[in-house]
């Protein structure tokens, strides 16, 4: 249910050059067995600058919300932009390269071939949008530093800021947050504030009763580009009082990368076998067992 209405939540930044030298292709190998569980229902974010663009730019944003009714969790994965993979079709490049060539279907199937994930549903968000959902929301609760406080001040044409700690944040607000990679870390920090931003966005779909979410949620569709069909965000949405209970569980895709050059710009290389394992065996975890092996 979240996966359809507060995951409406991505953000999408600065445009960058894609290139051509080819990474291992030996994941391939097992491409066809995508993993699926009726009762895991996943949720691919994109976030844009603009949805209806003259030119498709890349999806510089891009998160899994999986709703695991199976394990009762939601699970938000941030799935690193600049990851160097290939792109049927288009030779090798950055994953964020994917929506540029062939929109969101490339992006999806490309995504499924790599990670054997199946995605049920899409989301594509813009700047705008993503405000106005923030303040139709009333705004959300974040703790802030010093340093991203600056931060959204130099860049948000909302009321100043002061101090640092826990802050009432408008839409504006949030983006610039979402949108910070002032910091050595540079992407690696800016997914996570992007996954506290979801979470900040659950904890405030907590507050609502299900008339409010309702409500909510057929404002919100009509803002987004998507698969899914209001029937479907109202079927979840009844669900209401069984996901909202759901803790939320962050993840990183890739945990581990080692940033390159190439062809003069920075990558993301890593093990695309080891990736794709760490997202699966997250997503679609084992049951675990009731069975008690120990001796008395």
């Amino acid at each position: 249910m979240l996966a359809g209405i507060g995951m409406i939540l991505l953000q999408i930044i600065y445009n960058e050059n894609s290139n051509h030298e080819s990474p291992s292709l030996d994941y391939l190998d097992d491409s066809s067995a995508i993993l699926k569980d009726n009762m895991i229902l996943n949720v691919l974010l994109v976030g844009l600058d603009e949805i209806e663009s003259k030119q498709r730019g890349r999806s510089d944003s891009m998160m899994l919300v999986s709703v695991d009714a199976r394990h009762e969790k939601i699970k938000i994965i941030s799935i690193m932009r600049d990851l160097w993979i290939p792109i049927p079709g288009h030779g090798s490049s950055k994953l964020n390269a994917a929506y540029a060539h062939g929109g969101i279907e490339l992006l999806t199937s490309v995504i499924r071939t790599i990670f054997g994930v199946k995605i049920d549903r899409y989301m594509i968000v813009d700047f705008k949008t993503f405000e106005d959902v923030i303040n139709k929301l009333g705004g959300i609760e974040l703790e802030l530093t010093k340093e991203e406080v600056n931060f959204i001040n130099t860049y948000s044409s909302s009321r100043r800021l002061t101090g640092s700690g826990k802050m009432h944040l408008d839409g504006n607000q949030v983006l610039q947050f979402a949108r910070d990679r002032n910091d050595p870390t540079a992407d690696f920090k800016r997914t996570e504030r992007q996954r506290t931003v979801i979470n900040a966005i659950i904890s405030k779909l907590k507050t609502l009763n299900i008339s409010e979410l309702i409500s909510f949620a057929g404002n919100a569709i009509n803002s987004v580009k998507t698969n899914f069909t209001m029937p479907e965000i109202l079927s979840l949405s009844r669900k209401y009082k069984i996901f909202i209970k759901y803790p939320v569980e962050p993840k990183r895709i890739p945990s581990n990368a080692e940033c390159k050059m190439i062809n003069k710009q920075s990558v993301l290389v890593a093990d695309l076998n080891t990736c794709r394992k760490e997202l699966l065996d997250f997503i679609y975890e084992p049951v675990v067992s009731t069975h008690d092996d120990r001796t008395t």
